[in-house]
């Protein structure tokens, strides 16, 4: 099984810590469940520094399931959430994940890939 852990992160320390230690669940949810946990960090800094310190970063998302907001899970928790998510089927197979932003206010505020 393959899933995704998608980590929304800005420029400090709380995002650090939450990328180290959804890492750190990866390697245990391969090794001690057999799951392939891809994290996949996304930058918010890059877009616009200022707004993404006031977001609600570091997020932690998995199969669309928002696990954590504005604080950062253990691994042990991060493990716990996708254990979760799995033994009860929910959740999202795809990943979505914001492409760009636009600054152009006609325009939408995101796109997606799919």
């Amino acid at each position: 099984m393959e899933l995704d852990i998608v980590v929304v992160v800005g420029f400090d320390e709380d995002s650090e810590k939450a990328l180290r230690n959804a890492f750190k669940a990866a390697d245990r949810l391969r090794r001690e469940h057999g799951i392939e946990a891809y994290v996949v960090p996304i930058n918010t800094w890059i877009v616009d520094p200022i707004k993404s310190h006031a977001a609600s970063i570091p997020r932690i998302v998995v199969r669309g399931r928002v696990i954590a907001s504005k604080k950062v899970p253990s691994p042990e928790e991060i493990v716990n959430h996708v254990m979760e998510i799995l033994e009860k089927g929910g959740g999202v197979e795809e990943l979505t994940v914001p492409a760009a932003t636009f600054r152009d206010p006609e325009q939408s505020d995101a796109v997606a890939l799919y």
